[in-house]
């Protein structure tokens, strides 16, 4: 055990070439073949860096857990291989639909070594995975291809590996297909770049949340933004904004409803000036992954996978009993504590106001540390786990970075609004 704990703490920021005869499950980054990390990994590398050289951060949080989850890797080279095998470069000059790209690169031929190497993996990890992109060209600093490929979520709890191997390497050809999309190549073309030179690798990462009956999700999802663009009363461009919601991040990332808060400020909420104002703004819907073993791969739609519910729907559920707030009909009057009685209201009072989870504390000292590591304005997704006192330890996730001169950018580009907007997506 002494050998083991002190492997780990060597290996923390450390990119590992995958071995699947000598594979620890609890290596925290790994990689598969030669070529690039992507422009994705390589931010989640820099991450897992920045905590280990930044002590002090885990010094002041010490019931807390902050760290990247842990990562798998397939570099660009498998994506060259798998391109070159099956001739599919050519459709980076066609025009074709993009469920007729997925279909394609669905029915294409897997190396073969490779998936044995994911068979190996998946056969000792057993949690939900987030299959990402990572594209050379995403997240760079400039001319980023911000949030145009696909990611998948799947179970990966089904009874027989053969099933989770098949919806790993489904999830993986769907992000592969992705670099080929309409939106990419339209994007492609309007900064002057070709499509046929991006590579993608892709992330398999554990997802971060918990079971609740068929479900698994997180408490917090949310992206924190170093410079806020709309500063009001007595806040600064320079503090950054965060934007956070109950369960997966597509909600923040889709434009649902979500509280966006000032970390340095975070009792400062217009738009939970009034009671009505609470019951108008606050979240209603929140996405999960559903569990059970029974879910279809993700071969043509990437969210096929997931449930949206209703957040009353889980009220009996313990991220809502931690983080809700009550409303009271016939006194017109919101609880900032769940309640049996009522009807729940996502305030995150418990956190932003009574302190049961430090997030304004972490985010300021994330945006410190980033800012400094990057020297520019970033843009930050992170989940969280979280537990009363007694019940456990609770963990900060950083699941993802990247430059927020991305943005900037497209608007010097003539790109619709739509397209920004998915442009902005995680």
């Amino acid at each position: 055990a002494v050998l083991r704990a002190r492997r780990r703490r060597r290996q923390k920021g450390v990119v590992v070439n995958y071995d699947a005869d000598a594979f620890d499950p609890d290596t925290d980054f790994l990689k598969i073949g030669k070529g690039s990390l992507g422009g994705k990994a390589r931010g989640l590398a820099f991450l897992s860096t920045l905590l280990q050289r930044h002590r002090t951060i885990h010094e002041r949080f010490p019931d807390i857990d902050i760290l990247v989850p842990k990562t798998l890797v397939l570099t660009t080279s498998v994506f060259d291989t798998f391109v070159e095998a099956n001739d599919l470069k050519k459709l980076s000059k066609l025009d074709s639909p993009d469920t007729e790209i997925a279909e394609t690169f669905h029915r294409a031929g897997f190396p073969r070594e490779i998936e044995e190497d994911l068979r190996a993996y998946l056969s000792q990890v057993r949690h939900p995975l987030a299959v990402r992109s990572s594209g050379l060209l995403e997240d760079s600093q400039f001319r980023a291809y911000a949030g145009l490929y696909s990611t998948c979520m799947i179970a990966n709890d089904h009874p027989k590996l053969d099933r989770r191997v098949e919806e790993l390497i489904t999830a993986i050809k769907r992000v592969y297909a992705s670099t080929y999309f309409q939106g990419p190549k339209t994007f492609a073309q309007r900064v002057g770049l070709r499509t046929e030179e991006e590579k993608m690798a892709v992330i398999t990462q554990q997802l971060v949340g918990k079971r609740y009956g068929d479900c698994f999700y997180p408490a917090i999802s949310g992206v924190v933004r170093s410079q806020n663009y709309y500063p009001f009363a007595n806040m600064r461009k320079e503090e950054g904004i965060a934007t956070i919601a109950l369960g997966l991040g597509k909600t923040v990332v889709g434009g649902g409803k979500a509280l966006r808060f000032s970390p340095k400020h975070p009792q400062s909420l217009p738009q939970f000036s009034t009671v009505d104002d609470m019951l108008e703004n606050a979240q209603r819907f929140f996405y999960a992954l559903k569990m059970g073993g029974d879910c279809t791969a993700p071969a043509f739609d990437e969210d096929c996978t997931l449930a949206k519910r209703e957040v009353v729907d889980a009220r009996d559920e313990r991220p809502m009993q931690l983080i809700a707030s009550t409303y009271i009909p016939n006194e017109h009057r919101i609880k900032d504590a769940a309640h049996p009685s009522g009807y729940p209201v996502l305030t995150f009072a418990s956190v932003l106001k009574y302190g049961l989870f430090p997030l304004p504390e972490i985010l300021v000292e994330i945006l410190n540390m980033v800012r400094e590591g990057m020297g520019c304005p970033v843009e930050i997704e992170f989940s969280v786990n979280l537990c009363a006192p007694k019940e456990g330890r609770s963990e900060f996730s950083l699941l993802q970075i990247r430059p927020m001169t991305a943005r900037e950018e497209l608007m010097e580009v003539e790109i619709s609004d739509e397209e920004i907007a998915r442009a902005f997506c995680f």
